[in-house]
């Protein structure tokens, strides 16, 4: 008998082997998918949303249910073609499935998109690792599950491995990668736990950081604020905020090279921190007055951080700026504006000469010099977005503009040397639309400025800015045939249709969607510094604002060569959604800018069925009664 209870209870225990085991692999399915869908879908709006941020003024008047953008959340994560037993490969061996030649490759990627402009982490340390790491066929890196605290350190050198390749593969696919969402998911699950633990050290900064550029990629720039903030925690909880931390040999830093080290990624906390705070609306986590003022930066080994470190200073003025315009006398803030545009100028003149964006010193397309030419470039795009933000309050109203014609101009024609430079850009260099990431926030930034001034100062400003807003609504079309239209666009374009415009049926839109329809094409899109023809255009030609003292930047004049940028039929290869993207932003250009309301428009395109009767008084009581709505939209993406 009991030789029959023990065989009943082995068969037992045996029979039941499979289904524990197939309970176990359920689960262990149930939390990949729920990792990879959590990093693939795009991300939801915050409840709170600051005055800088790209989404002031929408999430209010939209369901949190349809904030996805248009994406469908269920799809996302099937839209590469990994198969599936290819991710339950990965999640066993996500470095292994890479391979040495592809992660050094990957590596190189990182250097181009990130390492330049980022310099926190040693990549030759790192290319010697992937070749150390795969060099036996042992992938299982240095964990054991004997472990001690001291080889947690090290062990996380694979972390820093994983997230880094996570965020080249993330940059290539422009946001859609399920290899870099299960890389990045293996970190996140894993370093959870280090959150628990009261000490920090160097490393565990490293990854947060790395972190933290792996999410703006994902376009979420709020986790990447949150995670930033992880990171500027735990460096003052180091006493990197200190100079006599420093000033000590030993402790945090070992020797000289970790001391180098130690100091770009601190400096890299402080800039990050500094950009998801505009980027979001919320506030810094490191404030310039907790910081001594002596601290050791760089220097001439890095001159863009070094560059981007004086800049984030700065930023933190108009940050206060931004903030408490309404509380200052409009004559006090007109004086502290000019002081701060006389900084931004004074910090465009400190800029050494080999990253000064100068157009007509470009060279033969190298990858060198097409690494330089970038960093050029967003130096140049920072500097502008500095000026637009100074004066971006005078662009809100109508009342603004006519009080301060000046500061308003200025906002205007530095967003046209925005375009201008993207779209020279654009022509010398493939880097824009490979990776475009880093330049949208500045094109959509000038977009906004542009359509804030054509709304509130029709006449003024709308035949001005057409050429260049249609310009950058191309390179956006143009752009988008290779990734989704940004998130920014996307909600820009959401918003608008959310502004109900009580317009006739026979309105000029709906007039353009029935000559759409019958293959005919209402509208040409005009180059820059090519007259428009079409009959969208004002009859009556506006003098372009210049105020005194107003310099072009960085030697780009107004209007630019029609040759910067390319045929328009490149567009065509567009999505549809991306297409009706950019028709309804044109659309809505057109309605503000006084087709609909401009009392000098000509009286033929009634004639022709552009301007129906009773569309004047429309256009006008339907921009009006939104008008406070739109204008929240706008600035909020500047």
């Amino acid at each position: 008998m009991r030789a029959m209870s023990a065989r009943m209870r082995a068969l037992e225990a045996t029979s039941g082997t499979p289904s524990h085991a197939s309970n176990h692999a359920s689960t262990s399915s149930t939390s990949l998918s729920a990792g990879l869908q959590r990093i693939m879908n795009r991300p939801l709006s915050p409840d709170y949303i600051g005055p800088t941020s790209a989404e002031f003024g929408i999430t209010a008047r939209q369901n949190r249910a349809d904030d996805s953008d248009g994406d469908n959340p269920e799809s996302t994560a099937a839209s590469s073609p990994v198969a599936v037993s290819d991710v339950e490969a990965m999640t066993s061996d996500p470095l292994g499935c890479l391979g040495k030649e592809e992660a050094l490759r990957l590596v190189t990627v990182y250097e181009d998109n990130v390492g330049l402009m980022y310099p926190c982490i040693d990549l030759e340390s790192v290319r010697t690792y992937v070749i150390d790491f795969y060099k036996d066929g042992d992938r299982s890196g240095p964990t054991s599950p004997d472990m001690t605290d001291k080889d947690w350190f090290f062990a996380r050198d694979v972390e820093v491995l994983k997230i880094l390749l996570a965020t080249a593969l993330l940059a290539e696919s422009h946001g859609r990668s399920e290899r870099a969402a299960l890389l990045a998911d293996s970190v996140e699950d894993r370093f959870a736990a280090r959150l628990k633990v009261p000490e920090v050290d160097m490393k565990e900064l490293l990854i947060l950081t790395l972190l933290s550029i792996f999410h703006s990629y994902r376009d979420d720039e709020v986790i990447s604020w949150r995670v930033i903030g992880l990171a500027v925690r735990g460096s003052m909880q180091l006493g990197l905020h200190r100079q006599e931390t420093w000033l000590r040999t030993g402790g945090v830093f070992p020797g000289e090279l970790q001391w180098t080290w130690a100091s770009r990624l601190f400096w890299c906390i402080y800039v990050l921190d500094r950009k998801w705070s505009f980027g979001t609306g919320l506030p810094f986590a490191l404030q310039d007055s907790d910081m001594d003022t002596n601290l050791p930066e760089p220097g001439a080994a890095t001159p863009y951080l070094t560059c981007m470190i004086t800049y984030s200073r700065l930023s933190t003025k108009i940050w206060g700026l931004v903030m408490g315009w309404r509380s200052r006398p409009r004559a006090a803030t007109s004086e502290y504006c000019s002081y701060l545009d006389f900084q931004v100028q004074q910090w465009i003149q400190s800029i050494p000469s080999e990253l000064r964006f100068e157009p007509s010193s470009q060279h033969e397309s190298t990858p060198q010099t097409d690494r330089m030419t970038m960093l050029q470039v967003l130096l140049a795009l920072q500097a502008n977005q500095l000026r637009i933000l100074v004066y971006r309050q005078n662009l809100l109203s109508s009342e603004s503009i006519e009080t301060n014609v000046p500061g308003a101009s200025v906002a205007v024609e530095t967003a046209k040397s925005t375009v201008h430079m993207l779209a020279y850009f654009s022509e010398v260099s493939d880097i824009y639309f490979q990776r475009p990431e880093p330049f949208n926030y500045f094109l959509i930034s000038a977009l906004a400025a542009l359509f804030l001034a054509v709304l509130h100062a029709p006449s003024r400003f709308s035949q001005v800015c057409r050429p260049e807003f249609y310009a950058a609504v191309d390179m956006v079309r143009r752009s988008s045939t290779r990734a989704h239209t940004s998130r920014r666009l996307q909600k820009i374009i959401r918003s608008l249709k959310l502004i109900r415009l009580n317009l006739d049926a026979k309105s000029p839109r709906s007039r353009q969607k029935h000559r759409l329809r019958r293959g005919q094409n209402p509208t040409q899109i005009p180059r820059l510094g090519q007259e428009e023809t079409t009959p969208l255009s004002l009859t009556t030609p506006c003098d372009s604002p210049h105020p005194q003292g107003h310099h072009h930047l960085f030697g780009l004049p107004t209007p630019q060569p029609s040759a910067l940028l390319g045929p328009i039929s490149s567009s065509l290869t567009a999505t549809p959604t991306d297409q009706n993207s950019c028709e309804d932003l044109t659309s809505f250009f057109e309605m503000a800018g006084g087709l609909y309301f401009d009392p000098r428009t000509d009286d033929g395109l009634a004639t022709e069925g552009f301007l129906p009767h009773g569309g004047q008084s429309d256009g006008i009581d339907a921009f009006q009664a939104e008008d406070e709505a739109l204008t929240r939209v706008m600035a909020g993406l500047i």
